[in-house]
């Protein structure tokens, strides 16, 4: 996550028995080096030396600021570079870019929450519906992390949606208070499971709903989520995927065209959301002078809320009890987990393994959707 020596240290110090062993800032230093993990002074990067990277990053990531570009620097080519040199490279090679995030206003809206896991709150996104892809979301709204970022062809099946919030929970081993969404019959997928667990784990909460539902406009922080979404993971892929649109390469209607994105560009967007969340929970966001909610790095307030004069709500849940309650409200024999339909699955993977060409990069994306097509179309024609 970014962290100095003497952070690390801390944080070494708070897990361990300090009467039975002894680490100081030198330990972390020399521990670093061993593993090659030159801080960010000893990689004297330049706005010149990192002008190749950030030049790559552009492709998609066209319009984000200084802090998440010194985090996708770290995550994507593991550099580590000051905020400063970041905004001197802006003002070199982007002036008119770095104007124009300046000058973006705001609308604000008053928000609160009694502490980390009082309530996590989910929405989702259907402004990439004309490609064949629905997005979900979900967050813990005090320290602002994300929960869950999923792409799939659907954000509309209950089954599908209960396992994006049972797969955190039996990761995180624990559930928040409340959930929270719009009134979409889709978020029933969540509001069901969330109170069934409740109520097993405290008889008292029976004839109770543990969730609230909002009203237009009413669930603030995951619309902030998306907003800043749009702003500065959006514009590059939506360019890549409107490209192709544009050119005939893909062609929504076309069910062989749908089958072979599905099959080739959602495991693949996946991989480039995670990687967007990742940058975000570790990144510390811009000061906001008017914001109530602490202010720092969302992984470290969710995990460490204590350091923020925060109460941690959470609520333990037995892996068996996950289990039962994903058994009844998200069996993957459900169809809304098929990618493809699974005679169509034998037959683009055997062709796939038969491309030269399988790293799947925004360069090489539209080749091989092209090839695979092309070949599949001939095999089933020939049937």
């Amino acid at each position: 996550m970014n962290r100095n020596d003497k952070q690390i240290l801390q944080y070494v110090l708070d897990e361990i028995d300090q009467s039975m062993y002894s680490i100081s800032v030198s330990t972390i230093k020399r521990i670093r080096k061993e593993h090659g993990l030159l801080s960010t002074q000893q990689q004297k990067h330049t706005p010149e030396s990192i002008r190749p990277f950030i030049v790559r990053l552009r492709v998609t990531l066209t319009d984000i600021g200084a802090g998440e570009m010194v985090q996708a620097l770290f995550t994507n080519f593991k550099i580590k570079v000051s905020h400063g040199v970041v905004l001197q490279y802006f003002h070199k090679y982007e002036p008119e870019a770095l104007t124009r995030r300046k000058q973006r206003k705001l609308r604000r809206k008053r928000f609160w929450a009694t502490g980390v896991n009082d309530f996590w709150a989910f929405d989702q996104h259907d402004k990439w519906k004309r490609f064949g892809l629905r997005l979900h979301l979900g967050m813990e709204v005090a320290s602002g992390k994300i929960l869950w970022l999923r792409v799939w062809w659907s954000n509309r099946r209950t089954a599908l949606i209960a396992s994006y919030y049972l797969d955190v929970v039996r990761e995180l081993g624990y559930v928040c208070l409340v959930t929270q969404s719009d009134q979409g019959g889709e978020n029933y997928g969540i509001a069901k499971p969330h109170t069934t667990i409740r109520q097993h784990l405290d008889p008292s909460l029976a004839g109770t709903i543990q969730h609230r539902w909002t009203i237009k406009g009413g669930n603030i922080k995951p619309e902030i989520k998306w907003s800043g979404f749009r702003r500065s993971f959006s514009p590059g892929f939506e360019d890549l995927l409107e490209a192709a649109v544009q050119d005939g390469i893909y062609i929504p209607e076309d069910k062989l065209h749908m089958f072979v994105f599905r099959w080739l560009v959602i495991p693949w967007m996946q991989l480039q959301l995670d990687n967007y969340v990742n940058r975000h929970n570790s990144r510390l966001p811009r000061h906001n002078k008017k914001k109530f909610l602490p202010h720092g790095i969302p992984n470290i307030i969710f995990e460490r809320a204590q350091d923020y004069g925060l109460q941690d709500f959470k609520v333990v849940v037995p892996s068996e009890l996950v289990d039962a309650v994903t058994a009844e409200y998200a069996p993957r024999t459900d169809p809304a987990f098929e990618l493809v339909p699974p005679w169509f699955d034998h037959k683009i993977t055997a062709a796939y393994n038969a491309l030269e060409q399988r790293d799947v990069t925004e360069d090489t994306l539209w080749y091989i959707f092209s090839s695979l097509q092309a070949g599949l179309r001939a095999t089933l024609s020939d049937r």
